[in-house]
């Protein structure tokens, strides 16, 4: 017993919050490996989207290396289309269903299917506002480059919901033991003014209270972090500025408050990589080839000339331009004309070839398939095909990564969010009691191919066994709700189960009322005609 050491103490509470931002400053070190590639794709396409806090160029001066602008189009449209196929506006992107487990607790599929629908139609005022469809464009366009951030907050009665994006140049990730990130530290200059405002109820330090009363409108670089506690499995929220001794705010949620989409990612790679910085090198070839070929241009119209110093031709006073006379001393041999035209050396070649093969080439990388311009024959319906195939193929394992690093924690995260304000009745629950649907166009795609697997294996079924065996052997109901599920047809256009039993009831009683209708008139004619008058006597003598 003498030699046994003592418990170890809890960490107080500058320990962890110098512990804490020990380890943020770290991730921020390894973040800066990872900024240069990011900032040279951002300077061929969007300069503008670069922080101003982070970047020492003006705003006006970020753009003047870019002669060819075919990379940033082709971001625009590509990112468009990518927001459409996950989240298109105006619609549900998702529908809650049952789990593959509900069964097990004695918990109807179908009426918990309808339970759940409810639920998804008190959320979806969240999604038709303007503040989503706009952050949700800019987080995709990140993710279109490299890695896209979104956090999603409380709001006020009037916006339950508040959508906020943030640039790379502001986030940084620590990885995770499994891939998943377990620390997110978000960096942004706020002034002490705002600070206070957004937290009214922090508990700031001696130093931020002066700054506050002195110079409010001071800017600040403010932190919020989000760390994984795994033994609690909680994520914690942490609130403090770089001159801060401790955390002003925190708080704790079921659900991740950022959703950190990655198009591309490789293995240990806490970031990722999309489409748009694929085709850097072939855009930054043909913005070199475009500068070069608009020099040789340059050099066609304008020209390099040579003066022999005779004392004559004075180019400073000279005047270039159409329709000048300079003076000379001479035009050729033996003085010459007495006006002569001068001819401008050089050779006007832009390389088309080049330029459009280049061109082609970013567009295919950027899923860029546009209709042919005006003057060439248009593509046929077979190529247009084969290109919605080759897309859905390329983007198989993309989309499944945007679906579960995008889809389903933006829906997890706004249930808890409007389940704590007392708007739902419940929150996300485990996957096997609850599923995150995606309905989509994009994620329709690939359900549509269950859907024809079962139609197929129906077909067979028929054409061998006929509609007896096909009947025998498919649960007509359960695979029709099914497959309506898959297609996403909402659930109020397929019958419950008890109102399909009661229509089978109706149907049944009305058969054995029309069985017994037609027996009743069998036996009536089988029964003697009734006599005449009413008399027996009469009956027996027309008998």
């Amino acid at each position: 017993m003498a030699d046994e050491k003592p418990p170890a103490q809890a960490p107080g509470p500058s320990q962890a919050f110098t512990a804490h931002k020990k380890r943020s400053d770290k991730i921020w070190t390894d973040r800066n490996e990872w900024r240069d590639v990011v900032r040279s794709c951002y300077d061929y396409v969007a300069p503008y989207r670069k922080s101003t806090d982070y970047t020492k160029d003006a705003p006006g001066t970020q753009n003047l290396r870019v002669f060819d602008n075919t990379l940033a189009q082709s971001w625009v449209r590509s990112t468009g289309r990518l927001q459409q196929d996950l989240f298109p506006s105006g619609e549900m992107f998702f529908s809650l269903q049952p789990g593959p487990a509900v069964e097990g607790f004695n918990i109807d599929r179908e009426e918990a299917r309808y339970q759940l629908e409810t639920v998804t139609d008190q959320m979806q005022p969240i999604f038709l506002n303007g503040e989503w469809d706009a952050q949700n464009f800019e987080m995709l366009g990140d993710a279109n480059i490299s890695t896209g951030f979104m956090m999603i907050i409380d709001g006020d009665d009037y916006e339950p919901v508040r959508f906020i994006t943030a640039a790379i140049e502001e986030v940084a990730l620590d990885s995770g033991p499994y891939g998943r990130f377990t620390l997110l530290t978000f960096r942004r200059k706020w002034t002490y003014r705002n600070i206070k405002d957004n937290w009214p109820r922090g508990q700031f330090d001696a130093d931020f209270v002066v700054q506050l009363t002195n110079n409010p409108d001071t800017e600040v670089e403010l932190c919020q972090d989000v760390v994984w506690n795994s033994a609690r499995r909680i994520w914690e929220f942490r609130a403090y500025t770089v001159k801060c001794s401790k955390f002003f705010h925190t708080e704790e949620s079921f659900e991740c408050p950022w959703v950190v989409p990655r198009y591309f990612r490789m293995p240990n790679q806490a970031y990722g990589f999309g489409p748009t910085l694929l085709q850097l090198p072939t855009a930054k070839t043909l913005n070199k080839t475009l500068e070069a070929s608009l020099m040789a241009a340059a050099l066609a119209l304008g020209g390099i000339f040579t003066q022999v110093d005779d004392g004559v031709f004075n180019p400073d006073n000279a005047r270039i331009g159409p329709g000048e006379i300079w003076k000379v001393a001479r035009n050729g041999g033996a003085l010459g004309p007495s006006i002569s035209r001068l001819d401008i050396p050089g050779n006007f070649n832009i390389g088309h070839i080049v330029l459009q093969d280049l061109r082609q080439q970013i567009h295919a990388g950027m899923n860029d398939d546009q209709l042919p311009p005006d003057g060439q024959s248009p593509r046929s319906a077979a190529e247009i095909v084969e290109r919605i195939k080759r897309l859905s193929r390329d983007n198989a394992g993309a989309a499944g990564r945007l679906i579960h690093e995008c889809a389903q924690p933006v829906v997890r995260r706004v249930m808890e969010i409007l389940w704590r304000k007392g708007a739902l009745p419940m929150r996300f629950s485990h996957p096997m009691l609850m599923q995150i649907e995606v309905t989509s166009p994009l994620a329709q795609a690939f359900k549509m191919q269950r859907v024809k697997r079962v139609v197929d294996w129906a077909q067979i079924v028929l054409s061998l066994g006929g509609a007896d065996k096909l009947k025998r052997l498919m649960p007509e109901d359960t695979t029709f709700a099914d497959m309506a599920a898959d297609m996403g047809v909402p659930s109020k256009h397929v019958r419950r189960p008890s109102t399909r039993e009661e229509i089978d009831q109706t149907v049944q009683e009305l058969v054995q009322m029309a069985l017994a209708q037609a027996a009743e008139a069998q036996r009536q004619s089988t029964l003697p005609p009734p006599a005449p008058n009413g008399d027996p006597a009469n009956a027996e003598m027309s008998a």
